[in-house]
C-alpha cells in the first residue's frame, strides 16, 4: 500500500517539475519570438487559472497563453486539450477578472496555446504556437 502512494506522489511531482519547465520555456519563447509584454504568470481567479497572461502592443490586446507539456509519444495533442470547454470557460472568467482589475482598457482579446513536448527525460524536443485559437472578444 505504502508504495503504491509512493508511486503517486512522484509521479504527480514529476508531472510538476515537468510543468514548471515547459512554462519556463514558454516564457522565454514568448520573449524571444514575439513583441508581448509579459503582464503576469500564473494567475488565478477562485479555481481557474492563466498560465501566462500578455500584453500584445501592437493591436492593444490581452493575450492569455495556454501552456501544455506533454511526452512525445502522447495520442492527444496539447491544443485538443486546450480547447476543451471548461478550459475556454476558465480562460475567459481569468480575463474579465484581470481586465476589471486594472486601468487599461484593451482593444481585443485573444487566447493562444503553446504545445510542449518532452522526452522521456523531461528534455524539450518541440514547442509550437498556435495563435487565436477562437474568435476575438471583446
Amino acid at each position: 500500500m505504502f508504495n503504491f502512494i509512493k508511486k503517486i506522489f512522484h509521479k504527480k511531482h514529476k508531472n510538476a517539475i515537468l510543468g514548471r519547465n515547459a512554462e519556463k520555456y514558454a516564457r522565454k519563447f514568448l520573449n524571444k519570438n514575439t513583441s508581448y509584454k509579459i503582464l503576469t504568470t500564473n494567475y488565478k481567479f477562485k479555481n481557474y487559472e492563466a498560465d501566462i497572461v500578455c500584453y500584445d502592443k501592437s493591436n492593444n490586446a490581452l493575450v492569455i497563453v495556454e501552456v501544455k507539456s506533454r511526452n512525445e509519444n502522447a495520442l492527444v495533442d496539447g491544443y485538443i486539450c486546450a480547447m476543451q470547454k471548461s478550459k475556454i470557460q476558465s480562460v475567459i472568467a481569468c480575463k474579465n477578472r484581470y481586465q476589471s482589475s486594472i486601468k487599461h482598457s484593451f482593444d481585443s482579446f485573444r487566447y493562444d496555446v503553446i504545445d510542449i513536448a518532452h522526452d522521456k527525460d523531461g528534455k524539450i524536443v518541440s514547442c509550437r504556437y498556435y495563435e487565436n485559437v477562437f474568435p476575438k472578444q471583446k
